[in-house]
């Protein structure tokens, strides 16, 4: 199951009555958030009043290549730590099934397992 952010766009009438400058202030946070966790654009007010789609800048594209980066690792680190948890265990059940039948065997006298 992946994460995948939910966004709901401002409506088109959304804090007409803030300042221009005010408005582009409160818009853009979305949607530069939105654009680092999904690489989608969303719309925001620019500072003449009218609705844009958000253009990144480059640092917000070199953050979302570490976001990206940042993802990849941590999905290889779960993968790594899974495997290496599924190889102690059954290497655990082994041993204990091999040393259950060393002690229940009645062979195990013969082969030096219980003297």
């Amino acid at each position: 199951m992946q994460y995948e952010p939910n966004f709901v766009e401002f409506p088109e009438d959304w804090g007409i009555d803030l300042p221009t400058q005010k408005r582009s202030e409160i818009t853009i946070i979305p949607a530069q958030l939105y654009f680092k966790n999904t690489g989608d654009y969303a719309r925001h007010v620019g500072k003449d009043g009218s609705w844009k789609v958000f253009i990144p800048t480059p640092k917000d594209i070199k953050q979302r290549e570490e976001e990206i980066i940042g993802k990849e690792r941590i999905r290889y680190l779960i993968s790594r730590n899974n495997s290496i948890g599924w190889y102690w265990l059954v290497s655990v059940l082994i041993a204990a099934t091999m040393g259950w039948i060393a002690a229940h065997n009645k062979y195990s006298k013969t082969f030096g397992f219980n003297s």
